[in-house]
């Protein structure tokens, strides 16, 4: 039992650093995000904007995210 409970802390601790990597790495260089959005602005703008209006901070972090990998 132990062992899992460390194996969960230590999924949780890394899956929390990697998201908190993706942030602040598209924080510190936004340019090359902003690149390959207008060849593909079309469809994601018309998906992310009614979903922004329900969770503004959520949305656009979600859907920056795929778009760097």
């Amino acid at each position: 039992m132990r062992i899992f409970l460390i194996m969960v802390i230590v999924i949780l601790v890394l899956a929390i650093g990697a998201g908190g990597y993706l942030i602040v790495k598209e924080v510190i260089n936004p340019k090359p995000i902003k690149t390959p959005t207008p060849s593909t602005q079309t469809s994601p703008s018309a998906s992310v904007s009614p979903s922004a209006s329900a969770s503004e901070s959520v949305s656009p972090s979600l859907s920056a995210i795929p778009l760097n990998s």
